[in-house]
């Protein structure tokens, strides 16, 4: 190989015989040292954030129970009726 190419990884140069690969970028790496480098850590899914808490009952809000927003609280639709319940009754 021409003695101007270099391994993107090791950035020695790559010499007649050796066995290279060609990177996505278009740059060469010597197998070894591609077999050598670390591998990248997966792309990391976050964990999705918790559920909200009913201001009325202190349980957990799940993604398909009805809420209603009393100010800045979350309520399950039933604790909501039941307090306004109370408070009219």
């Amino acid at each position: 190989m021409d003695d101007d190419l270099r391994c993107a990884l090791c950035q020695q140069p790559i010499q007649a015989r050796q066995t290279v690969v060609f990177q996505a970028d278009g740059s060469l790496a010597h197998v070894t040292c591609l077999a050598a480098s670390p591998k990248p850590l997966a792309h990391l899914v976050p964990e999705p954030p918790p559920d909200p808490i009913c201001a009325a009952c202190s349980k957990p809000i799940g993604p398909g129970q009805s809420i209603i927003k009393s100010g800045a609280d979350l309520l399950h639709v039933d604790c909501f009726l039941e307090q306004r319940g109370k408070i009219a009754g």
